[in-house]
């Protein structure tokens, strides 16, 4: 295939422009996201909910280990037949959850349940985002 037939040759400079600094945009969100739900901050909140070693643990390993989940991403992608839909429904759903992760010190919670309600919400939200993923980067 040459070059010039591809999509992004046949577009308007303004939309090429355009889709560009919303990629922008969005990739700075994501960024401050990450930074804001994850390391240090992640872990002082468990801290906060009572947490200990084997709960740490867990928290810091699980989303790495939920990137498996990327190997279903093609099938997924195939299936609805195209890779906004899914891009959009999956990153929604990743970012919702830390709505959810957010409550959970507002929740009457037995004790020691909030902690697993986290590590659960945490690992679900990458899972979320390992689908997600895949088919953003050949989307863009």
């Amino acid at each position: 295939m040459r070059i010039e037939t591809t999509l992004a040759a046949r577009l308007p400079r303004e939309r090429l422009a355009r889709g560009r600094t919303l990629s922008i945009i969005e990739g700075s969100f994501a960024t401050a996201m990450g930074s804001l739900t994850g390391g240090t901050i992640l872990t002082g909140f468990a801290l906060w909910l009572g947490a200990g070693p084997f709960q740490i643990g867990l928290l810091t390993s699980l989303p790495a280990f939920a990137a498996l989940v990327q190997l279903l991403a093609p099938y997924f992608t195939e299936k609805r037949g195209e890779r906004k839909s899914l891009v959009v429904s999956t990153v929604a759903g990743q970012r919702l959850l830390w709505l959810a992760i957010a409550a959970i010190p507002f929740l009457v919670l037995p004790p020691g349940i909030g902690i697993w309600l986290l590590i659960g919400l945490v690992t679900v939200s990458s899972m979320l985002g390992a689908i997600g993923g895949i088919p953003w980067l050949s989307w863009m």
